[in-house]
């Protein structure tokens, strides 16, 4: 599937400037363009995960955007999460893993339409178990937040945004963007990656291209 990805942007940092600040810089700008939806962001380990959205969720929950996570261990949305968290310092029983939030549940809010009713998740937080087996066609960008040691892994989170089946309701043409800062092991595992990734489209598009070619000249049954 990742034959189909176009890759808009790349971000990395220079300098150990906060990656935090960079993310949130940039649905910053999503939302005052009234486009943050359809945001996927990898994060590692799960605990990374949960922060993250919860992070996510105080900064940006009475602006209207709802985020949700997806670890495996445990999914939900954040804003149910951070209550139960909330009760407990109060002194309340702890609350059911369930009660937080089911992938299912936040698949069927992160797909709504604008305007359709129901629950909404405009933004998942994901560890990489979301890279496989999952077509969220309404997903438009894609945040790698921390890199994955696999290689594959990676080409297969690049893979959620762009599809060609995708309906990502607002029309942009799929963006991954990777918070990676240089000459630091993540770096290194990003340079590695991205070359496996150029080296396996190039390697579908002569596929393809041999594919048509073989396609149109016809068996010779057919030409005689």
């Amino acid at each position: 599937h990742t034959r189909y990805i176009s890759v808009t942007g790349v971000q990395t940092c220079a300098l150990p400037i906060s990656k935090e600040a960079k993310l949130f810089a940039r649905i910053d700008e999503l939302q005052r363009l009234g486009q943050a939806r359809g945001i996927i962001i990898f994060a590692e380990p799960r605990y990374l995960a949960k922060y993250l959205a919860l992070r996510l969720h105080h900064r940006f929950a009475q602006r209207g955007v709802r985020v949700a996570f997806a670890t495996g261990e445990g999914d939900g949305f954040a804003d149910r999460l951070a209550a139960s968290l909330e009760s407990q310092q109060l002194g309340s029983s702890r609350t059911l893993r369930s009660s937080l939030g089911t992938w299912e549940e936040i698949r069927e809010a992160f797909q709504r339409k604008p305007g359709e009713p129901g629950e909404r998740a405009d933004i998942i937080v994901a560890t990489s178990r979301l890279a496989v087996g999952h077509n969220l066609s309404a997903a438009a960008e894609a945040h790698i937040f921390s890199m994955h040691a696999d290689a594959q892994k990676l080409i297969q989170q690049i893979g959620r945004v762009g599809r060609p089946d995708g309906d990502n309701f607002f029309g942009r043409v799929g963006q991954c963007y990777y918070h990676v800062t240089r000459n630091t092991p993540e770096w290194y595992l990003f340079l590695s990656a991205i070359k496996k990734y150029r080296w396996m489209r190039s390697a579908l598009s002569e596929s393809e291209a041999f594919s048509t070619e073989e396609n149109a000249g016809g068996s010779p049954q057919a030409q005689a």
